[in-house]
């Protein structure tokens, strides 16, 4: 009876060295792959970052036009008649929109990395 080292069963052939390096190579290649992926994930979730650090200091912006410079007048005092409408919703919407692409890409980003893992220990026969 043997003991296989890859996949930890007994009965199992054991693998040569020349499996063991090609398998290694797999395994390599698959993170080279994941590295660029998460890389490129990682750059766009930056890049929707600075657009909402954007939206939001234009949000900003038209609420301090709107109160016109006054230290006296707060955010509560705000005069929504006074400012335009639609550039304050407009703002706000895509504040939200920002905000959940950025969370929909991190959850992508982790659920791809857990596809990566299933798929590799599928190819490897490693349960």
């Amino acid at each position: 009876m043997r003991h296989s080292a890859v996949t930890g069963n007994k009965n199992s052939k054991d693998i040569g060295p020349l499996l063991s390096v090609l398998y290694g190579l797999q395994v390599m290649a698959a993170e080279a792959k994941w590295l660029l992926l998460s890389t490129i994930r990682t750059f766009e979730i930056n890049q929707l970052k600075k657009r909402l650090q954007e939206e939001e200091t234009l949000l900003g912006s038209l609420i301090a036009e709107t109160l016109g410079g006054s230290e006296s007048e707060t955010i509560t005092g705000l005069d929504v008649q006074a400012c335009d409408k639609a550039q304050l919703n407009v703002a706000l919407k895509q504040i939200a929109f920002i905000k959940d692409e950025i969370a929909y890409l991190q959850r992508d980003r982790e659920n791809m990395r857990q596809e990566f893992y299933e798929r590799r220990k599928k190819k490897l026969g490693i349960a």
